[in-house]
């Protein structure tokens, strides 16, 4: 939040070329090597990595550059502020949509190499769950569970998907969780006090 308030001030500070000043244009080279330092400034808020850092200040001026002509010459400081913020927003979100896919591949690779073997009670839970979703596949509504937590769907996107409500998904993922809480609490327990 303090990064988007003192990026805002930096934004708004007169810092005007004297060729702006006497109505001429600037050249592009003469812009990036008066904006360089507060791009790099910009999209060292987000903390990318240094290359994605580096990539992402040239894209930053690449898309300046090709859509100079639309750019009002007193505005460039704040179109490139706004580009590299977005930019560097996507390239983060892109990270999180990355990071979630290569868990998924971990864990099955975690699970394949019998990680939860020596505990009892995960493999007993991994069994009742696989069970659940093989039951429930069967059961109407089943798919609202599969579409959250298999595909990634929000709530909206499986509201749309199947043409109901978003608060009918919710409440069908709230009693479908429930029910899958049940089922797994009675299992274990039924098993664990029997021993």
């Amino acid at each position: 939040m303090f990064a988007l308030l003192s990026l805002g001030f930096i934004l708004f500070m007169p810092v005007l070329p004297m060729q702006q000043i006497l109505g001429k244009s600037v050249s592009f080279e003469k812009i990036y090597a008066e904006n360089i330092g507060f791009v790099q400034f910009v999209v060292a808020k987000f903390r990318l990595a240094s290359q994605e850092s580096d990539e992402l200040v040239q894209e930053v001026f690449l898309r300046f550059h090709q859509s100079r002509s639309r750019v009002d010459e007193t505005k460039v400081r704040a179109y490139l502020a706004t580009t590299a913020r977005n930019m560097a927003i996507d390239v983060l979100r892109k990270q999180k949509s990355r990071k979630t896919f290569e868990m998924d591949e971990h864990h099955d690779v975690a699970s394949e190499d019998g990680l939860w073997r020596d505990d009892p009670r995960r493999v007993l839970e991994s069994e009742v769950a696989a069970a659940f979703l093989k039951e429930l596949e069967a059961e109407t509504g089943a798919e609202t569970l599969l579409y959250f937590y298999r595909d990634g769907l929000s709530v909206r996107e499986i509201a749309e998907k199947l043409g109901e409500s978003t608060g009918t998904i919710t409440s069908r993922l709230t009693r479908l969780r429930q029910k899958f809480k049940e089922r797994l609490q009675g299992q274990v327990d039924k098993i664990f006090v029997m021993e």
